[in-house]
């Protein structure tokens, strides 16, 4: 999906919203796909703290590592 919105969506894209996934590759910084899927497995199937509710998280967020393992 990565590569799919670098090299062919990008067009899409401000240049500014397109650099921030050309840098997260070039800096290799992409995390491995079952990263977040683990996470959203756990929150699917074992439920969330309700503290999370309305909250914008990003998946190295302190309050997701319980369910990232």
């Amino acid at each position: 999906m990565q590569n799919d919105i670098r090299n062919k969506f990008g067009k899409n894209m401000t240049k500014d919203s397109l650099k921030k996934f050309v840098d997260l590759h070039k800096n290799n910084e992409l995390l491995p796909p079952e990263v977040p899927a683990t996470c959203y497995v756990n929150l699917a199937l074992n439920g969330w703290d309700k503290a999370l509710d309305g909250k914008y998280l990003r998946i190295n967020d302190d309050a997701l590592k319980p369910y990232l393992q």
